[in-house]
């Protein structure tokens, strides 16, 4: 009775393991290229991109404030500013300075005012690319690296399980995602639709999450798993550090179970760790650890330093 119960629980460990080692891997490395012709998916390699990320969005600053500020003090602070839209849920306001001004020269003086805990441009985002050169990627590579057709005679993957997609959006007329898809949010566009207009989030979220066994396209990591498509990167796979942690904060809100986030910046920003941090506490697990998802970009993103 024992061995078999200790068996029982053991192919629990695997099915959870098994079912979400895959999304684990994307905080790893992001793949283009890879959803198959059939598919008919225009996956744009955005690595070039990389090169602009050091510069701060459109002279655009990100405000932290110390809990116990009054509103007529942020306003005092903000007053020579364009005020573009605060983040409420970690008490920071998106300001843009005059296009002549020294970005420079406005933080530093915005840092000197009382009840500020830290300021920072709002640096761009870009997603990741690493496009192997084997022409049948799809078909061996991450099937073969992630052993999935050993793991798939355990699990398919799990329909209570909802994964929240940071990227370029999603095309949520693939049929590869058909009766998965969850609502999400378009922070590019202020909109609903989260529409992917530049291919890399579909392309991420096909590796994860396309449906298989069904004679199309190809088959991903999880079939069942629930798809919430968050845009926070544009057209040329870029973004800004603002639109992210919103995607963060929109997922949380949404009790996303996992948070698959393949961009990043090369600039330490304190405002991301914040939202990773919130993230962290409000529960995004797991089910292999036991232990919050976003800790994992600390580890190997540049999304955040480890604290």
């Amino acid at each position: 009775m024992f061995k078999r119960c200790g068996l029982i629980q053991k192919r629990k460990a695997l099915r959870r393991f098994y079912c979400l080692v895959g999304i684990i891997f994307f905080f790893l490395i992001s793949a283009q290229g890879v959803f198959g012709s059939q598919a008919s998916i225009k996956c744009i390699n955005c690595g070039d991109k990389r090169k602009e990320l050091p510069s701060p969005d459109a002279n655009e600053i990100l405000i932290k404030y110390k809990n116990h500020i009054r509103i007529k003090n942020k306003y005092k602070i903000t007053s020579h500013y364009s005020h573009i839209r605060d983040i409420p849920g970690l008490n920071i306001d998106r300001i843009k300075v005059d296009s002549g001004a020294n970005i420079s020269e406005a933080i530093k003086l915005i840092r000197n005012e009382n009840n500020i805990d830290y300021v920072e441009p709002n640096y761009r985002t870009s997603c990741f690319s690493v496009k192997p050169n084997d022409s049948l990627f799809a078909d061996n590579w991450v099937v073969k690296r992630l052993a999935l057709q050993r793991a798939w005679e355990i699990t398919k993957g799990d329909s209570n399980v909802k994964i929240g997609f940071l990227d370029t959006g999603l095309d949520t007329n693939n049929i590869e995602f058909a009766g998965r898809i969850v609502p999400g949010y378009d922070f590019i566009h202020n909109n609903v639709y989260s529409f992917d207009d530049h291919g890399h989030g579909t392309t991420i979220a096909g590796i994860a999450c396309a449906t298989g066994n069904n004679t199309y396209g190809i088959a991903g990591i999880n079939w069942y798993s629930k798809i919430m498509p968050i845009k926070v990167l544009d057209s040329s796979g870029v973004g800004t550090v603002a639109d992210m942690v919103d995607g963060i904060l929109f997922a949380i809100a949404h009790n996303v179970d996992i948070l698959c986030i393949s961009a990043g910046t090369l600039n330490y920003s304190q405002t991301l760790k914040d939202a990773i941090d919130s993230a962290y506490k409000a529960g995004a697990r797991s089910h292999l650890f036991d232990r919050p998802i976003p800790l994992l970009l600390d580890r190997f993103d540049p999304l955040s330093k480890a604290s």
